[in-house]
């Protein structure tokens, strides 16, 4: 779908002779105004003519009336050579409402609406909510008959009611009735010389404004005196606006100018639209809103496509502000370009929008135009504004491949400097933990040293204080004390040790010298050969030669084996 639409875009340069062949070409008409639309040869539906047609025109396929083309539905593939000589198409709008006949639902009144200027009869379920001037403009497309040449008859109270009326209250709660519509174009003789007149479209304007809208509202401003907050005045506005012209009214941003331009301007690219200001004056403005502005086609496309904006600038004191509200927010430029053209055509639509950098006005459409003009240079705004964003985008994609090219080449920059920042970090890291290391190995060492001594001193000292404490070594003969015996102890480094002793020596004697000599029974244990004992298991108290250890014994010293703590 979207190829086709791309390829039905109409086309300004000359197409080659080979593309001749491979495309169609369709006339719409639409409103009195011609559209023509290049398409496909092939592959074209005809729900794709009708999405296309939408495109062009603001009618949703749902409401659109084809004639031309009978019998087909969307899956339909389209062939412009079948459609009527000069393959053209003419589009109506049909109404939104509910067929006759469908259920009813809530408040709804049946109207039966001849058409005396074509003879064609209408039969069409409406909300009693409707206003008498939504009314007319759905007939206006229905029939083709412009709402300031519609004469009606047959309403309840002898007389039309006024645009602002509802339904329920113009039938005074009736709920079917039937009225006739007729053109008065070329059946009213001033009417018709006013039209075929030299006059300017700004008096025809005005002129079908004042029989359009003749009431007493219309003559309030629609922006009172007073009102010092700008978003509580815009919000005033819209709330009269909708009011005066009914609820199928344009979508006014609701805030200051400043807030306006803010979410309109300066937004990303992909989220810009135009900004419109409308500028309101009572003289004038009846015809234009309620014909052009609240028509359903212009209400979508500027709620699809722009931001919009009002002020009233009927007041002195309300269009003082406007400029002062512009100057702060635009610069002087911009009232002197307001000053200078749109305070002119009241009312009037300002377009502006934000273009390299800076803000611009894209348009200004007076409220003069008729509907098609109007769509028409709002498509050409929107053209212009969307070739304008796609070529800042594309340079915002470069300013963005450049600056990214920049982001990486510093990003690499930055992790080459901290990688080497990271080295010599670890570098000197590994240095400090070396001489840390090589510190702390040193202090080691002399604590090592330094308890070794310590230890040495104290085993020394304790050998010494058992060293006194045992008795002295007796003679060879044993004298008076009584007998001796030898004994012979073999060291486990292979040493042997002799030494004599009382046969009545107690075993602890033994045991003390042992230790005095560096071998105490906590770690090592004394053997005998036979019968094998350990001797530093006995009782110390028994003699040596009660433990036949008399008249001489060699005995072994062994290291007693770790216990494990497990």
């Amino acid at each position: 779908m979207q190829d086709a639409v791309h390829n039905a875009l109409p086309r300004e340069t000359q197409s080659l002779p080979s593309e001749e062949d491979s495309v169609q070409r369709l006339q719409l008409i639409f409103r009195d105004r011609a559209i023509a639309l290049t398409l496909p040869q092939q592959g074209l539906t005809c729900g794709d003519v009708r999405q296309l047609i939408a495109q062009h025109t603001c009618v949703p396929p749902c409401r659109q009336s084809l004639m031309g083309w009978d019998h087909v539905t969307d899956e339909t593939p389209f062939m412009a050579s079948e459609l009527a000589p000069g393959g053209s198409l003419l589009l109506r709008t049909t109404s939104p409402y509910p067929e006759p006949g469908a259920p009813s639902r809530g408040n709804q009144v049946r109207l039966h609406i001849q058409d005396d200027t074509s003879g064609n009869e209408y039969a069409i379920n409406f909300p009693g909510s409707k206003t008498i001037l939504e009314l007319k403009q759905d007939v206006s497309d229905l029939t083709s008959i412009p709402v300031r040449h519609q004469r009606w008859r047959g309403w309840p109270l002898g007389t039309p009611p006024r645009d602002e009326t509802t339904l329920s209250l113009a039938l005074g709660g009736i709920e079917e009735h039937w009225l006739s519509v007729e053109s008065t174009a070329g059946a009213n003789t001033a009417t018709a010389e006013l039209v075929s007149s030299d006059s300017s479209n700004a008096d025809e304007f005005e002129d079908a404004n004042e029989c359009l809208i003749a009431s007493d509202d219309t003559a309030t401003p629609l922006m009172p005196e007073g009102i010092v907050d700008e978003a509580e005045a815009v919000a005033h506005f819209s709330r009269a606006f909708v009011r005066r012209y009914g609820e199928c009214s344009p979508a006014f941003f609701q805030g200051t100018l400043a807030q306006a331009i803010e979410a309109s301007c300066y937004k990303p690219i992909r989220e810009r639209r135009p900004l419109v200001l409308y500028l309101h004056q009572e003289q004038g403005a009846g015809l234009f809103c309620g014909q052009l502005l609240c028509s359903e086609a212009v209400v979508s496309y500027l709620a699809l496509n722009f931001i919009l904006w009002p002020w009233d600038l009927t007041l002195p004191s309300n269009r003082d502000r406007f400029l002062e509200s512009i100057s702060r927010s635009l610069g002087a430029g911009a009232v002197s370009a307001v000053r200078s053209s749109a305070l002119d055509c009241l009312p009037a639509l300002v377009v502006l929008s934000r273009v390299r950098g800076s803000l611009e006005v894209l348009s200004l459409i007076p409220g003069t135009v008729e509907l098609d003009d109007l769509m028409t240079r709002l498509m050409q705004v929107v053209e212009v504004f969307t070739s304008e964003m796609a070529n800042e985008s594309r340079e915002e994609q470069m300013r963005e491949a450049r600056e990214q090219v920049r982001r990486e080449q510093d990003a690499a920059y930055d992790a080459s400097l901290r990688a080497d920042q990271e080295k010599e970090k670890q570098r000197q890291q590994a240095e400090q933990e070396l001489l840390e290391r090589e510190s702390e190995a040193e202090r080691q060492r002399a604590l090592q040293r330094d308890e070794k001594l310590h230890q040495e001193e104290l085993q020394k000292a304790m050998l010494e204080s058992l060293a006194a404490m045992v008795p002295a070594e007796p003679p060879e003969d044993g004298g008076t004390e009584g007998a001796v015996t030898h004994l012979r102890v073999r060291l486990p480094s292979g040493e042997v040790l002799s030494r004599r002793f009382l046969a009545q020596s107690p075993l602890s004697q033994l045991l003390l010298y042992l230790a005095s000599c560096g071998y105490p029974s906590q770690r090592y244990r004394l053997l005998s050969a036979w019968p094998r004992r350990d001797l530093s298991n006995l009782d110390g108290n028994k003699t040596l030669e009660e433990l036949q250890l008399f008249p001489k014994e060699t005995l072994t010293l062994e290291e007693r084996p770790s216990v494990s703590l497990d």
